[in-house]
């Protein structure tokens, strides 16, 4: 094989093993994504699971047992 002909087929190599990189770094950043979404709405639902026990406490603790 010719030296020009070694460098080619470096350079398809390279530029194959690139898209793939590229590929897998969007899937990344997809997955941080989604995984951002999820933390925000977790700490929602926390949010909520708060207010709502201080309510039930508020409303039984008039009650003795």
């Amino acid at each position: 094989m010719s030296l020009v002909q070694n460098i080619s087929d470096s350079i398809v190599e390279q530029s194959s093993a690139s898209q793939t990189i590229a590929q897998k770094v969007k899937q990344i950043a997809q997955m941080a994504e989604g995984n951002s979404a999820a933390a925000s709405s977790s700490a929602s639902v926390v949010l909520d699971l708060q207010r709502q026990s201080k309510r039930i406490l508020a409303t039984v603790s008039h009650y003795r047992v």
